[in-house]
């Protein structure tokens, strides 16, 4: 968010509560008696400013609206981004048609290029009111960092030895197939390619290279899909976007409103096609994991090896002897609970098994995540349940957003020990 850096003025000020500055203070408050929104007079055709100190290819811009009051003042509000200091001289993004009481509405903006962001309310006398501005984007000049460098890509076949999976993540929007630097499947009935960012991010946009020396229409109707779950190799994941051919665009970029996942996969559904990709960049911010800051406690403590903080150290050795996983005694019902401090929306959780010895010990552990202290958090809804167990492996359980304060994994009906050589938890504050 290179909003938050930036210096923002405006037309007017209605009060000390409505600084132009608080619409990038990274507090998504919307009351605006709590200082965290600003606020113009009513002036007509009043204007908002950001200035970036330099020129970033902006991806995309969110803004929440204010949502004690008057929540209508900002229909019609236009987004503009360029270089030009005069608020109706650069190029808009989007124009505000809902106004929701306290809703972020994201706006696609493509990679337009610009030191300025304005937001303007034309034609009309009014009070502008912005209680945060995000701008996601990066600079416009020197290295581009994408997401899918170094990645994991996979693909339903491969062409031959030009159309490799990772071509599409090369950093080259060479469009000419004999090039080396675009991915091809064979003719195969709804083929598929898939990204690995090997954790979770917020996505802003994806662009998407087709290719243009031959055959551009194969990409017709192709489908991309964001998320978490890797059923059906990632296809059955929500939709970004469907590919509407454009042939004297071959580059397109689809805004994806900050969905979140870690697989990105693009599909043609429905036929026998050859699947073609140039480049595909992902913008975007990573999740962060949550549970480094949490308190972790469980039933009972094997050794002072095995406390129950050392799930959440960071480290993913996988030899209990390192010091670096938990280990209960042989308890009936044994858990482990993870208190997050406060509420998040929990996307993903990451459970590494023990690898020197015992993996078998996980097997049927449930996961859970909700508010509930009671019976130690295991009456709190399900996210999944532990199926993989060889030893040190990494198992992911997709929670879809579910909402919560603690994380209990426990093993239910036997006797058991439960070891945890990390546990990661990615999610955004609720």
């Amino acid at each position: 968010n290179v909003a938050l850096w930036g210096r923002a003025t405006q037309s007017s000020r209605y009060s000390r509560k409505g600084e132009a500055n608080h619409a990038i203070d990274g507090k998504k408050s919307t009351n605006y008696f709590s200082g965290a929104c600003s606020s113009t007079k009513k002036v007509f055709g009043p204007w908002w400013r950001l200035e970036l100190e330099k020129s970033f290819n902006i991806s995309a811009i969110a803004i929440t609206n204010r949502g004690d009051c008057c929540p209508e003042r900002l229909q019609g509000a236009v987004i503009r981004v360029g270089n030009s200091l005069y608020i109706n001289g650069n190029a808009i993004c989007g124009t505000v048609t809902s106004t929701v009481a306290g809703a972020t509405q994201t706006f696609c903006c493509n990679g337009i290029e610009g030191r300025y962001v304005s937001i303007s309310i034309p034609g009309r006398s009014e009070y502008l009111s912005l209680c945060e501005v995000e701008v996601m984007g990066i600079p416009s000049k020197g290295a581009k960092v994408r997401i899918p460098r170094l990645r994991k890509t996979i693909q339903s076949s491969t062409f031959d030895g030009k159309g490799v999976a990772n071509n599409a993540v090369d950093g080259n929007r060479n469009k000419n197939y004999y090039s080396n630097s675009c991915s091809a499947t064979r003719d195969d009935l709804d083929p598929w390619w898939r990204l690995d960012l090997e954790k979770p991010y917020k996505i802003s946009s994806i662009t998407i290279t087709n290719r243009e020396d031959c055959c551009p229409g194969r990409l017709q109707g192709a489908v991309i899909h964001i998320g978490n779950s890797l059923e059906n190799e990632g296809n059955d994941n929500p939709v970004c976007g469907t590919v509407s051919l454009n042939l004297a665009e071959p580059t397109q970029t689809f805004c994806c409103k900050g969905m979140k996942g870690r697989y990105i996969s693009i599909q043609i559904p429905g036929r026998k096609e050859y699947l073609t990709l140039c480049e595909v960049e992902v913008m975007g911010v990573p999740e962060i994991n949550v549970a480094i800051g949490g308190e972790a406690t469980q039933v009972s403590k094997f050794d002072v090896k095995g406390d129950a903080g050392n799930a959440i150290n960071g480290d993913k050795n996988t030899n209990y002897f390192s010091g670096s996983c938990t280990l209960t005694n042989n308890d009936f019902n044994p858990w482990w609970k993870l208190d997050l401090k406060k509420a998040y929306n929990i996307s993903t959780i990451i459970i590494t098994n023990r690898g020197d010895c015992c993996s078998e010990r996980l097997e049927g552990a449930s996961v859970h995540v909700g508010y509930s202290r009671h019976n130690n958090g295991k009456d709190n809804p399900l996210c999944g349940i532990i199926n993989s167990v060889m030893a040190g492996s990494i198992e992911t359980f997709c929670c879809n957003g579910m909402d919560g304060r603690y994380v209990t994994i426990h093993v239910p009906e036997r006797r058991e020990y439960l070891s945890l050589c990390e546990v990661e938890v990615f999610g955004v504050p609720a």
